[in-house]
């Protein structure tokens, strides 16, 4: 299952189109790979022409390959850079020929949280970057990380595209601080719990202003709360917050679910961070 329902139909996916760039073998046609994501959700109907290519769960298995494929490459010498730079743009070659066919104003790439393989293809070929945060602990730790990998010339990300000759490194667009809670005593204002982490994860972003599309880093922020049984709805049946609305009732997993009256301030962070996309 994913957001939009089942693909088991579907011929192909892409994690069959990256391991034929990557082997030189023969790709799947673009036409079996790029489909229309309105006909799999009905609440996309009526809209503009929405495309997709779906993933796969065995994309967990490709860095094996990606990394393995650029260890040889790397005994090429002189050939070494062409051949592992064809590697790295894997997924900008898979964009480009999607786009022949789909036009979009705008592609989006959802990744894996973990770094490594099609996600690390997915940076060779993104322009910015979202990055979600959770209110914890480890989530703000793992911004630190991921920061530090962007900027460190000697972590996998540099490392591997230095041996591309590939001077390529997205700009941090937003990050989505998700899970957020609010106080009860005062309007639109985060609990302290939210405030501790969200102040934590501003001052690690500080120690990178380079790695920003925004001078005044704070402005890159976002705030979401979990959605609660909102969300819950949302995912099992395949209808955007925007299109929920207080008191209506939905069964998921054999339990009845009210969508809260809180949705309406759902709405409002979603478009607020979509608007700026």
């Amino acid at each position: 299952m994913t957001a939009l329902g089942k693909l088991s139909d579907q011929p192909t996916d892409l994690y069959k189109a990256l391991v034929a760039e990557i082997t030189s073998t023969t790709p799947p046609p673009i036409e079996d790979l790029v489909i229309r994501a309105n006909a799999y959700c009905q609440s996309f109907g009526g809209g503009a022409p929405l495309y997709m290519i779906p993933g796969s769960s065995e994309l967990f298995l490709f860095p094996s390959l990606l990394y393995s494929q650029l260890a040889q490459y790397q005994q090429l010498q002189a050939a070494s850079a062409e051949a592992s730079q064809r590697v790295l743009l894997t997924i900008n070659r898979i964009i480009a020929n999607a786009n022949g066919l789909a036009k979009p104003d705008k592609t989006l790439i959802d990744t894996s949280p973990f770094f490594g393989g099609a996600t690390h293809l997915s940076w060779c070929a993104a322009e910015a970057l979202v990055i979600p945060v959770r209110v914890d602990q480890n989530s703000v730790d793992a911004l630190r990380l991921t920061l530090q990998m962007l900027r460190e010339k000697s972590m996998d990300y540099h490392r591997f595209n230095a041996q591309a000759k590939y001077n390529h490194r997205p700009v941090v667009h937003a990050i989505v601080m998700t899970h957020c809670g609010w106080s009860r005593q005062k309007a639109n204002t985060p609990d302290s719990s939210t405030k501790f982490f969200v102040q934590k994860a501003i001052d690690i972003a500080l120690e990178f202003p380079e790695l920003f599309s925004e001078e005044d880093i704070s402005s890159c922020f976002y705030l979401l709360e979990d959605f609660h049984s909102s969300g819950r709805i949302s995912g099992n049946q395949r209808i955007p917050l925007s299109k929920l609305s207080a008191g209506q009732k939905y069964l998921v997993d054999g339990q009845r679910l009210e969508v809260n009256p809180s949705v309406d301030r759902y709405k409002t962070e979603i478009s607020n961070l979509a608007a700026a996309l």
